[in-house]
């Protein structure tokens, strides 16, 4: 045999002897490598499924992200809003501010000059008040002259017309007691003269007269209620004079004057038709008062 062929023999040999080697190599690990494949297919397919699940709570992560994202960005939106606002705020604060100082620094120049009046305005009211004090005191001495004159005239005036008065009083009782009969009826009674004069009864006027009746009596001639005041014609009581008689405040009849005296005056009673009864004590009056 030739050499080549007989190194090609033993070369086959080798690869023979090599290849029985890897068939039963590969036979013993056939088993091992399928049950590994098997597990590591289980493996994929676990490995997968919680891929899955975790690609879903991945997208759901990012949706939640996403909307707090989303608010986040809302709120800053707001904030910003709100910053803006309050940045003009305080853009206007900080102008009417200055508009303020620039107010205050005018006022307070104001309130300078006011003062420097003020100061000029008291010294010259402190001239104008001496001035004013000094005639305010020679017009209050000239007012007291002036009421103490008038005074001093209203007390002659009213003697004047009291013995004015008690003139005509005294003229006409003499008048009267020519023509009168009897001045007083028996047991003391009120009597009114015959002669008496018919004239309208008048309201007397000037200062209020206020006094109260001394006793009732009736006029044996006529008839008629008399009552007697304890004023005269020195307290202005003037025959025919009207006057009011008055009890708790209230009128129950006129009294019309028919005599007078210096010191007292008798007057007719007319009660105006009511059903009353004047009585000692009730109260007289010159006018009726509200």
């Amino acid at each position: 045999m030739h050499i080549l062929t007989k190194v090609l023999m033993v070369f086959a040999a080798v690869l023979a002897i090599f290849l029985s080697a890897l068939a039963i190599a590969y036979s013993a690990n056939t088993d091992k490598i399928t049950g590994d494949y098997a597990q590591e297919a289980a493996r994929r397919t676990a490995a997968e499924a919680s891929a899955a699940v975790q690609i879903a709570q991945s997208n759901e992560e990012q949706s939640r992200l996403r909307a707090e994202i989303a608010q986040i960005n809302q709120k800053a939106a707001e904030w910003e809003g709100k910053v803006k606002d309050l940045q003009r705020e305080n853009s206007e604060q900080r102008d009417g501010r200055a508009r303020a100082e620039a107010r205050f620094d005018a006022i307070e120049g104001e309130k300078r000059v006011l003062a420097e009046t003020a100061n000029t305005q008291s010294k010259l009211l402190d001239s104008y008040r001496g001035e004013i004090n000094k005639l305010l005191a020679s017009d209050l001495a000239f007012r007291k002259r002036e009421l103490e004159l008038d005074e001093r005239i209203g007390e002659l005036e009213s003697q004047r017309e009291v013995l004015q008065a008690n003139v005509r009083a005294l003229q006409e009782q003499l008048t009267e007691a020519k023509m009168a009969q009897g001045a007083t009826g028996p047991g003391g009674t009120l009597a009114l003269s015959t002669g008496s004069r018919s004239a309208e009864p008048f309201v007397m006027s000037g200062a209020l007269v206020r006094t109260r009746v001394d006793r009732v009596s009736t006029d044996t001639a006529t008839g008629a209620l008399l009552a007697q005041i304890p004023v005269g014609s020195t307290g202005g009581i003037r025959d025919n004079a009207k006057l009011y008689i008055v009890r708790d405040g209230r009128f129950i009849a006129n009294l019309i004057v028919v005599r007078t005296d210096m010191n007292w005056a008798v007057g007719r009673i007319d009660t105006l038709g009511k059903e009353v009864v004047v009585q000692a004590g009730d109260e007289v009056l010159s006018r009726l008062t509200n």
